[in-house]
């Protein structure tokens, strides 16, 4: 679903182009319209084979010397994880890299990726992965992480139904909407 015709940015008031996914300025989702607190991503399946292997060249070429990208954890909408080895610390982490076709949109997706890391490594908590580096290199935005091994979120929810909180809310997010559950490259501790 997409929208029909052009709108504007909740957050920054910028145009919207029929069928954007997110605002070009600040990055911020656009709603779906006839399902109020849903989004939608730019693609479940991930980005083709030739797409995906240029994204891990250009990645490894931005952390050579720093970490050794190993694998591909999993991928969404606006981004894929990879597990990596931190060379001068030698430790596994995970590089969260933002889509390419996202960067391209301009700087409002960029901003809003860098926003997510700013958040994360702002909080600390058990539930929240810290963040280690927020880095760019040509044609690459990305985030370094800590790694968490486990099985993916959505195997669990597929295995054992939704997930809530015990203290009542659910699967909200901030704002009381109703977070949309989609495959996620994140993982769910054993």
């Amino acid at each position: 679903m997409t929208a029909t015709q052009g709108s504007f940015c909740t957050r920054c008031g910028a145009s919207v182009a029929p069928g954007a996914y997110f605002c070009p300025r600040c990055g911020t989702s656009i709603p779906v319209p006839g399902d109020a607190g849903a989004t939608v991503a730019t693609g479940s399946g991930g980005p083709p084979d030739t797409e995906r292997h240029a994204l891990l060249d250009a990645l490894r070429q931005a952390t050579l010397g720093a970490y050794e990208v190993l694998a591909e954890v999993g991928h969404g909408g606006m981004a894929t994880v990879y597990l990596a080895h931190d060379l001068a610390l030698d430790r596994k982490v995970a590089i969260k890299v933002l889509e390419p076709a996202l960067l391209l949109m301009g700087e409002g997706m960029a901003e809003r990726f860098k926003r997510e890391a700013r958040t994360a490594a702002a909080l600390s908590h058990p539930h929240i992965i810290p963040i280690y580096a927020v880095k760019e290199g040509e044609h690459v935005l990305y985030f370094v992480m800590k790694y968490v091994q486990g099985r993916p979120l959505d195997s669990v929810i597929r295995d054992v139904g939704p997930l809530t909180d015990p203290h009542g809310a659910g699967n909200c997010r901030p704002g009381g909407r109703r977070a949309r559950l989609r495959p996620s490259p994140w993982r769910h501790p054993p």
